[in-house]
C-alpha cells in the first residue's frame, strides 16, 4: 500500500478519480454562484446609489403616501449588505479557482488551500446564521414582552 505522500509525487493527489471529478464539477458549481453573487453585489451597490442620487424624489413619493423612510439609510443598508455578503462570495470564488487548478494539476497544496476558502466560507456563513438567529430570539422575547406590557 503507497502512502500518501507518494500518491501525491506521483500526481494521483491521493483520491479516486470519482473524487477529482465531484471536485472538478463542485468548482464550476462554485465558481458560478460567486460569479452570480459578485452581479448581486454590484446590483446592491448600484441600488445604494440610486437611493442617493434620487434622494429627494424618493423622499417626496414616500413623504405623499404616508411613508417617511430616511433615504440616507436606505442606501447604508443596502451597500452594507453589499460589504456583509461580499466575503462568503469571495470565499466561495477563491475556492472555486485554486480547486480547479488544483484538480487539473494534481496540485496538492493548491488543494489545501482551496479546501482553506471553503472552511473559511462556510465558517463565515455559519458565523452569519448564528447572529440572525439570535436576532430574531432577541426580537421574539422582546415582542413577548411588549405583548405581555399591553
Amino acid at each position: 500500500m503507497e502512502s500518501i505522500d507518494e500518491n501525491f509525487a506521483k500526481g494521483s493527489f491521493g483520491i479516486s478519480e470519482a473524487s477529482r471529478q465531484h471536485f472538478r464539477e463542485t468548482a464550476k458549481w462554485a465558481k458560478f454562484l460567486s460569479i452570480v453573487g459578485f452581479i448581486g453585489l454590484g446590483l446592491m451597490v448600484l441600488g445604494g446609489l440610486m437611493f442617493l442620487s434620487m434622494g429627494n424624489e424618493i423622499r417626496y413619493g414616500m413623504m405623499r403616501s404616508g411613508n417617511d423612510l430616511p433615504v440616507g439609510a436606505m442606501a447604508f443598508a443596502y451597500v452594507l449588505a453589499a460589504v456583509i455578503y461580499f466575503f462568503p462570495i469571495f470565499y466561495l470564488f477563491k475556492f472555486s479557482v485554486k480547486m480547479q487548478g488544483a484538480v487539473e494539476s494534481s496540485d496538492p497544496i493548491g488543494f489545501e488551500e482551496a479546501t482553506g476558502f471553503l472552511k473559511s466560507h462556510y465558517k463565515y456563513i455559519g458565523i452569519m446564521m448564528i447572529i440572525v438567529l439570535s436576532l430574531y430570539a432577541l426580537l421574539f422575547v422582546v415582542g413577548i414582552l411588549a405583548a405581555a406590557g399591553r
